[in-house]
């Protein structure tokens, strides 16, 4: 059985090196980032997924299923394999 704890630590495991440098699938959950760069995907602009906005993670569903994330006053179901190619950048 997988408690809350044991759902953080797997999600922490793929957590990032350098903070300034990152994917939307290595956000821990209310970790919020700018997005820096996006794959030429025609639908993300129409979803809000710009460059230069603010992204917050909400949760990540478990066996491989999407990110949500918040992006304004937006929820956003996000694929991990497109979460793992939008480049983000934190604020420090």
């Amino acid at each position: 059985m997988l408690g809350k704890h044991s759902k953080q630590k797997r999600h922490r495991a793929g957590k990032r090196g350098n903070k300034n440098n990152f994917t939307m699938l290595n956000l821990s959950t209310e970790e919020e980032a700018v997005i820096a760069d996006i794959p030429d995907e025609a639908l993300l602009p129409s979803l809000g997924i710009r460059k230069g906005k603010r992204v917050k993670a909400k949760s990540l569903a478990p066996f491989g299923g999407p990110i949500i994330v918040a992006i304004g006053n937006r929820n956003i179901a996000v694929s991990r394999s497109l979460a793992e190619q939008i480049k983000l950048v934190g604020d420090e």
